[in-house]
């Protein structure tokens, strides 16, 4: 059971579509897609070795600050301003070269990576072979500040937890990292980690065999199980208690040395112009509470304005049905009454729990040679703490992604007689199912 008012009232305003429970992304309005274009600015070490060195380089390439991933049917400007960072990318890779203890002139050269919604990335290369990724999240990304240093704080815990055998997620490794873009000579919010060994599932899954994709399966259940393993007291997000400490937030400790549990970077409480006021983004102490905080932030959406959010794009066309504030408002009142009956009873469902529930193809790097072995996971941005019973969904890597059912056929099944046949016919009967 999931209670969702956001999914009700205001569907993602941006190019990508809300595909299955809003966690995979499709690109149905998309005028051009260049997802998959990247930039790459090669420098040769006797450049670097100038007068200025590295910054004798020309870092003036807009690609590099500017979304490159498509085009917008609606809202065109707003959208791509959403998307756009202004920075210092001399800076940033002097930041990286350091991290790793270079010296700028190390640098050979850098890539943009293919751009999602959320952030730049580059992959930036040393003379000795080794690289790291620069990440710099763009203006749609959360919270100032606060998206940054949960995603530090979230990474920098779960190997914590590895380091010490106690859960077994392999994540990117930190080494550098600003949350304030004031008062840093980057210029903006960044984060350099390690590049993730191995290569993306994506390019794996198609041509993996049943077994070998159960045998994957298996190892992502093996690691969410034992993340869920780990139980907090409140709902929020992680952060450096050291982040918080000096700002007027609540926050509450989590048992972890350094750890503490404070606003949710959960985009449902951020997307859609949300981030531009000031509701309750918590943490909260029970479920109750949070299913509730959720209610007003969407009664404060339609107070201030009868149409915000609006639905646009591939979501309420000219002349589709709009709801009146009045409308709106009545059901909130009405999920308010009932939301506190909804809630499980059962209080080992209500525990607040971390999650990622962004676990497509591209997020998880595998052995080129074993692709049951993951390496890494990646894209711990605006992962959160909340219910398990509303963390817990199926991950987007197993989404069915081919053709639709044809009508008057129905789905295959394991036959009538199956607990008659022998254990062969069995065996023979489920392989046939799964292929």
């Amino acid at each position: 059971m999931r209670l969702s008012i956001s999914q009700a009232f205001s569907p993602t305003q941006c190019v990508f579509a809300l595909r299955r429970k809003s966690r995979s992304l499709i690109r149905s309005s998309v005028l051009s897609s260049a997802l998959h274009q990247t930039r790459t600015l090669t420098m040769s070490l006797s450049c670097l070795g100038g007068p200025n060195g590295y910054l004798d380089v020309r870092w003036d390439d807009d690609s590099f600050y500017h979304y490159t991933g498509g085009r917008w049917l609606f809202n065109e400007a707003e959208q791509l301003a959403d998307r756009c960072v202004k920075f210092n990318m001399a800076e940033l890779v002097r930041v990286a070269t350091k991290s790793l203890g270079c010296s700028p002139s190390s640098c050979v050269s850098v890539e943009k990576l293919p751009e999602g919604n959320y952030n730049k990335a580059f992959l930036i290369k040393m003379c000795d072979g080794r690289q790291v990724v620069a990440k710099v999240p763009n203006p749609n990304a959360g919270l100032p500040f606060y998206t940054t240093a949960s995603e530090v704080a979230t990474m920098d815990f779960l190997n914590f937890l590895r380091v010490r055998n106690i859960a077994g997620i392999p994540s990117p490794k930190v080494y550098a990292w600003n949350a304030r873009a004031t008062g840093n000579p980057v210029g903006a919010e960044y984060i350099v980690m390690d590049k993730a060994d191995g290569v993306l599932l994506s390019s794996k899954w198609p041509t993996l065999s049943m077994k070998e994709k159960h045998q994957l399966t298996q190892v992502i259940i093996d690691f969410e199980r034992s993340l869920l393993s780990h139980h907090f007291e409140n709902i929020g997000s992680l952060y450096y208690e050291t982040d918080l400490a000096g700002l007027q937030d609540k926050f509450s400790t989590t048992g972890y040395s350094g750890f503490a549990i404070g606003p949710t970077t959960n985009r449902q409480f951020l997307e859609d112009g949300r981030r531009n006021f000031d509701s309750d983004k918590g943490p909260w102490s029970t479920a109750s509470e949070y299913v509730l905080a959720s209610a007003r932030r969407e009664r404060e959406c339609i107070q201030r304005s009868a149409k915000f959010p609006r639905p646009e794009g591939i979501f309420g066309g000219p002349r589709s049905y709009e709801p009146t504030a009045d409308a709106k408002l009545a059901v909130l009142d009405n999920f308010e009454k009932v939301a506190p009956y909804l809630l499980p009873k059962d209080t080992s469902v209500n525990i607040p729990v971390l999650w990622h529930s962004d676990l497509h193809h591209d997020n998880i790097f595998v052995d080129s040679a074993d692709p049951s072995k993951v390496l890494s996971i990646i894209d711990w941005q605006s992962v959160y703490i909340a219910p398990l019973f509303q963390q817990a969904t199926t991950p987007a890597f197993l989404d069915f992604d081919g053709p639709k059912q044809t009508e008057g056929l129905s789905v295959p099944s394991l036959p009538n007689n199956f607990g008659e046949l022998s254990l062969v016919e069995k065996e023979r009967a489920k392989t046939l199912l799964a292929q």
